[in-house]
């Protein structure tokens, strides 16, 4: 067993150490050989490269979205304690203006 993991880890002519390891080494070398595996691979590569690309520029978008709709509330909000901040102020005015009349 310790030969086969290390085989697995280490997939060599030098680390097939056993007959059967030896013949899992002769399969490895004619899939290597195999024009149409190589294709197959680069193809396969090329296609997780081209999804990793796809997900970063839709993670991309996501973030933008994402940093454009808290700009948005955060300007809302803004907006908000402005208004209340005049509301608070129209009211002291009338509450002075008040005591004044109330005075005459």
């Amino acid at each position: 067993m310790s030969q086969l993991l290390n085989y697995i880890e280490n997939t060599t002519r030098e680390n097939a150490v056993s007959e059967e390891l030896e013949d899992i080494q002769e399969m490895v070398d004619v899939v290597k050989e195999d024009a149409e595996v190589t294709v197959a691979y680069v193809k396969g590569f090329e296609r997780d490269q081209m999804f990793l690309e796809e997900g970063k520029r839709q993670e991309r978008e996501n973030t933008l979205r994402e940093k454009n709709r808290a700009d948005a509330e955060k300007h809302r909000a803004e907006e908000e304690r402005q208004r209340a901040d005049a509301a608070v102020e129209e009211i002291e005015k009338l509450r002075r203006q008040l005591e004044e009349l109330q005075k005459q």
